[in-house]
């Protein structure tokens, strides 16, 4: 799975197809972000992508019976799930200083790099 993905399981115990809405933010964030999809019981998985990688998710639904007959039903409880970490972009900033040793004839080698902040 992409690192900028969210997998999202249920388990679904009913026949006929269902619509539901998804929500998810980003944690500790205010706003919600939303999408539609219908299920069925063979249907349990639905993939929310385009998001930050590393990132904690939280995730609720809530459904109703497909064509728009009845109500949406109550939000679930809030669920977390966390984006993959994405890897490394680039190449790392890498330096060293090489010292001789007069003393025990040996070479001495530091190697130093610098820690890339990511930019989500």
């Amino acid at each position: 799975m992409k690192s900028h993905c969210l997998v999202i399981n249920w388990k679904l115990d009913i026949s006929p197809p269902i619509e539901c809405e998804f929500q998810y933010r980003e944690h500790q964030k205010p706003t919600w972000r939303q999408k539609l999809a219908t299920m069925n019981k063979m249907h349990r998985e639905q993939c929310l992508c385009h998001l930050s990688p590393g990132t904690e998710y939280h995730v609720r639904l809530r459904c109703k019976l497909r064509g728009g007959k009845g109500y949406w039903s109550d939000w679930s409880l809030e669920h977390p799930g966390h984006t993959s970490e994405s890897p490394p972009v680039g190449l790392p900033d890498v330096w060293w200083h090489i010292e001789d040793s007069a003393q025990d004839k040996k070479l001495y080698i530091q190697l130093f790099w610098k820690v890339n902040i990511f930019v989500r």
